[in-house]
């Protein structure tokens, strides 16, 4: 994400059955970015197939 040039903000974490490091990885965003506003959303449909079980997919 830093490299991408993010300095903080929105962030949509969906996983797919794997809330746990979703969390995980929220907390280790805030770490780094306090001010960030993180949702944790369960992947659905075509999201789903393409993260597959145990997968995330971040949006920022």
């Amino acid at each position: 994400m830093r490299e991408r040039g993010f300095s903080g903000g929105n962030v949509a974490i969906s996983h797919c059955d794997n809330h746990a490091v979703a969390q995980a990885l929220k907390e280790s965003i805030l770490s780094a970015w306090a001010d960030s506003l993180i949702e944790i959303l369960p992947t659905r449909g075509l999201c789903s197939y393409y993260a597959e079980r145990g997968g995330l997919i971040v949006g920022f």
